[in-house]
């Protein structure tokens, strides 16, 4: 799974699926409803060559925005998993060292 963009939310949930839950559950908000045709490049001819060149793909961007989506949601997916099972090891860390502890 690649990682997601440049700027603030780079690499985010990258191939590793690691990212802060916060910062992670803000980006999946802010992507839930994403409408790439409401896209601005920040120059206007490049953002008419990309337009041009989505709008000639099969299914356009509809298309591109259930690919996106679909990227997003699997990246999230492997974080979400990757979180339950760290999670579960700092418990079980825990209850053996509270175990540890009562057997002195």
């Amino acid at each position: 799974v690649p990682a997601l963009g440049k700027g603030p939310l780079a690499g985010t949930v990258g191939k590793e699926g690691c990212a802060s839950v916060d910062v992670a559950m803000a980006f999946a908000g802010r992507l839930a409803m994403i409408r790439l045709e409401e896209a601005e490049a920040s120059c206007q001819s490049d953002q008419d060559m990309i337009f041009q060149v989505v709008r000639s793909m099969p299914g356009g961007f509809e298309a591109m925005n259930g690919f996106v989506r679909q990227v997003v949601s699997d990246s999230f997916r492997l974080m979400n998993s990757r979180f339950d099972a760290d999670f579960e090891r700092v418990l079980e860390n825990m209850e053996s060292d509270r175990r540890v502890r009562m057997e002195l």
